[in-house]
């Protein structure tokens, strides 16, 4: 009962705070300690699917530089369906701030001519996008990232695309990669899902599961410097946007049925931080047990055999690097469960950064 009180006076101060702030940002965020909200998409038809999207940036409540990718509908980072075969076209619009170039140079003292296709030096205003996982030509106008370069401009670049037809059912994604500046947009949460649909063609036992994406992302700490994140918290986390943040880690909320199965495609879309996921329930705080019932469909793309080990179909935990994704399914907690999906510690060693237990959400 004291915690539940604690994390409703945090809430409420920070809402208060929050109010205070300006509202001028282009690319909200939910509340601390909110409901994890389904994400919206656009779906391929006849084949095809035209994307309009803006690359845009603000700064939030906290002070922090924040990018998303907007649809001409607002919608906020959607989530790409299509299928093996289909033709993607996204246009992309970059709508930052310009900055003055430093003699083309990025944070690693690398140099950058302009792009043959889009001219322009490399800055931090620049950026492109990066198809994660998709089998498509590293060409531009496809999935280049070293020479395209996209500075502010009112003309959108164009981006057309040929899913393969032997690419795999699954979960992949897009982001910004400009190099030398890739870290910032997308620590400020420039990424969205890209599924390629009919996984269940090949995984008969998904048909007609209720489906739910999960998307991590990081974030600095505010006033952090990086080495002492590396040293102490590492960084902030969220789920679909909704921030876990040091040093109170309110989770999100979650709701799901009770025992239910259900279809869970997991994205670490985080530019630094390492997940271990592990879903845990019981009956009480001294009777917390990890769920049993969690059956793993593909990592990153590919699928498991249905010969694999037990140990490894079913784990009992999920260890999701930085661009990796899990597809897995899960039995949700019966009810009255006190249930919880966490990450563990994890060890990246001596010259590693800080990867602390949290808990993600309430379940």
């Amino acid at each position: 009962m004291k915690r539940a009180v604690f994390q409703v006076s945090v809430l409420f101060l920070f809402a208060v705070w929050a109010r205070s702030q300006p509202a001028a940002n282009p690319c909200p965020r939910p509340p601390i300690g909110s409901v994890v909200s389904p994400l919206a998409e656009m779906r391929s038809s006849g084949g095809r699917l035209a994307v309009d999207l803006s690359l845009r940036s603000g700064v939030d409540a906290f002070h922090l530089n924040v990018y998303c990718y907007v649809a001409s509908n607002g919608v906020e980072a959607p989530t790409l369906r299509v299928h093996a075969g289909d033709e993607l076209v996204l246009r992309l619009k970059n709508e930052l701030q310009p900055v003055k170039p430093e003699m083309g140079r990025d944070g690693d003292g690398h140099m950058h001519a302009g792009a043959a296709c889009t001219g322009g030096t490399m800055t931090a205003s620049s950026t492109n996008l990066h198809f994660h996982g998709i089998n498509i030509p590293p060409t531009c106008h496809q999935d280049d990232v070293i020479h395209t370069v996209i500075p502010p401009s009112e003309q959108p670049f164009e981006y057309r695309i040929h899913i393969p037809e032997t690419q795999k059912p699954g979960l992949y994604w897009y982001h910004p990669h400009p190099h030398g500046f890739s870290e910032a947009q997308v620590l400020g949460g420039a990424s969205g899902a890209l599924i390629v649909e009919g996984i269940e063609n090949t995984h008969p036992e998904l048909a007609g599961l209720p489906e739910r994406l999960l998307i991590l992302r990081d974030q600095r700490v505010p006033g952090l410097v990086e080495a002492a994140e590396d040293a102490g918290p590492g960084k902030d986390i969220s789920l679909n946007f909704v921030l876990i943040k040091f040093p109170y880690y309110i989770p999100a909320e979650m709701p799901v049925k009770p025992s239910q199965r259900e279809f869970w495609r997991v994205l670490n879309a985080s530019a630094d931080t390492i997940f271990d996921l592990q879903l845990v329930f019981g009956s009480d705080i001294h009777d917390v047990h990890v769920a049993e019932h969690l059956h793993l469909i593909a990592i990153d793309g590919s699928p498991i055999s249905p010969d694999a080990p037990h140990s490894i179909a079913n784990p009992d935990h999920v260890l999701l690097s930085p661009g990796a994704r899990a597809e897995f399914v899960v039995v949700t907690p019966p009810e009255g469960a006190i249930a919880q999906l966490v990450t563990r510690k994890y060890d990246t060693g001596p010259f590693g950064s800080a990867i602390p237990y949290r808990v993600i959400a309430n379940v």
